[in-house]
């Protein structure tokens, strides 16, 4: 099934949070936050220094402005650089 071009800002997707070096020091104070934030945290890949784990779609901007947090993005959705 594919998925709508036009994006609710309610709808929940699966994301990807990519930490940087300040937030990989502490992964386990940023992944409180991040659930604390609103995200159901699905896995902490520790060594990678990735989240995963469901949010709104509205929620992704504030995301990016935690501390630690080097990128936010949907899952399986790729950006060329």
């Amino acid at each position: 099934m594919s998925r709508p071009l036009v994006q609710s800002s309610d709808e929940t997707v699966k994301v990807l949070i990519s930490l940087n070096d300040d937030g990989a020091a502490d992964v386990e104070a940023v992944a409180r936050q991040v659930a604390t934030s609103g995200v159901a945290v699905e896995d902490v890949m520790r060594l990678a220094g990735v989240i995963a784990g469901a949010a709104p779609l509205s929620l992704l901007p504030a995301l990016r402005r935690i501390h630690g947090v080097e990128e936010v993005r949907e899952e399986g959705v790729f950006y060329p650089a």
